[in-house]
């Protein structure tokens, strides 16, 4: 399997910038879930999301307030 889709967007409602990895063929599995500590940003799980969605899972990775390009 290969990634077919790389994503990145900001939730207009709340500002919150999100990275989001999708496979090849979309999958029933639920989705996977990446949230960094205090000093990171989504850029941390760029890897995670590639290497996953090579093997079926599609990945989202969250961004909190006031990092990377979330809003404050």
């Amino acid at each position: 399997m290969r990634t077919i889709g790389k994503d990145e967007s900001v939730g207009e409602a709340r500002g919150l910038y999100i990275a989001s990895g999708w496979p090849e063929r979309r999958s029933r599995r639920r989705p996977l879930y990446f949230l960094h500590g205090e000093l990171g940003g989504s850029w941390l799980w760029e890897r995670y999301l590639g290497y996953f969605a090579q093997r079926g899972w599609e990945g989202h990775a969250l961004n909190l307030r006031a990092h990377f390009w979330s809003e404050t």
